[in-house]
């Protein structure tokens, strides 16, 4: 397989998964260990395609974004939404523990090992807490105090741990705090935007040396089908949990991390 058709899978990969509870940092390191993808541009690859999911949230929520961003006119002057501060409390500790922990979690836990153990351990939260949503009250996006985007943020620390899942970590950690199952998915698309912003950059400060020209194509390739898998990923599930619970999403984690130990086992 040319290293065109890896960086396509590798970017599909990555949209279909960056926004869905299931880990898309644990399932790129399994793909590319299966693809044999091997480049001295992986850092700034994996950068590019987050980048390109990254985007289809802001196409997709647009207009919620330029309301968070923008002032909006009230009696007493301008005010910019409720939403602003609760995002950067969000993001704020993942701001402080990434750079502090990133050589230790690249070098300890970046191995498939890990990534099935953390599948694991994330669908069993996943399933404890659909039980524990049953009989809890629902707090909609427009209600989450500036505790709960804190509580919120510290739970997508978690996420760091390839296998977690940045996504299901922020969702799971949402609806603990009481949030219903649709605005805890909504808060997680908003509070990705700017997390995925400071690790890219931080990461490109790292690696930007590695950047070649002749890998420009690999890199457009895989951050044009990550956009474009993340919309119709987004989009399908939004409808998927407007009706449905997290249930299979666990089921399936529990599927692939057995199925990656007894191929290590092997």
């Amino acid at each position: 397989m040319t290293e065109w058709w890896k960086s396509l899978i590798l970017g599909l990969v990555e949209g279909l998964t960056e926004f869905v509870p299931v880990s898309s940092t644990g399932h790129l390191i399994l793909s590319q260990k299966v693809l044999r993808f091997s480049s001295d541009m992986n850092s700034v690859f994996t950068v590019v395609i987050q980048a390109g999911a990254m985007l289809a949230v802001v196409t997709l929520c647009r207009k919620t974004f330029a309301s968070i961003l923008l002032p909006r006119k009230a009696p007493d002057g301008y005010r910019f939404s409720p939403l602003l501060p609760r995002l950067a409390l969000t993001t704020a500790p993942a701001l402080i523990v990434g750079p502090v922990a990133f050589r230790i979690i690249t070098q300890r836990l970046f191995s498939p090992r890990s990534v099935a153990f953390g599948l694991i351990a994330g669908a069993a939260w996943m399933l404890i807490q659909e039980k524990l949503s049953r009989s809890a009250r629902r707090v909609e996006l427009e209600q989450i105090t500036l505790s709960q985007a804190l509580a919120i943020g510290l739970f997508q620390c978690l996420g760091m741990w390839p296998g977690i899942s940045r996504s299901a970590a922020t969702i799971l950690g949402g609806m603990l705090c009481g949030l219903s199952r649709q605005s805890a998915a909504r808060y997680s698309f908003l509070a990705a935007v700017p997390v995925i912003l400071a690790a890219s950059a931080y990461d490109l400060l790292q690696e930007y040396q590695s950047v070649s020209l002749a890998g420009l194509g690999h890199l457009a390739i895989g951050f044009v089908t990550a956009y474009l898998a993340a919309l119709l990923a987004l989009r399908g599930f939004l409808r998927w949990i407007s009706h449905h619970t997290y249930i299979p999403f666990a089921y399936y984690r529990v599927l692939v991390g057995l199925l990656v130990l007894l191929l290590l086992a092997r």
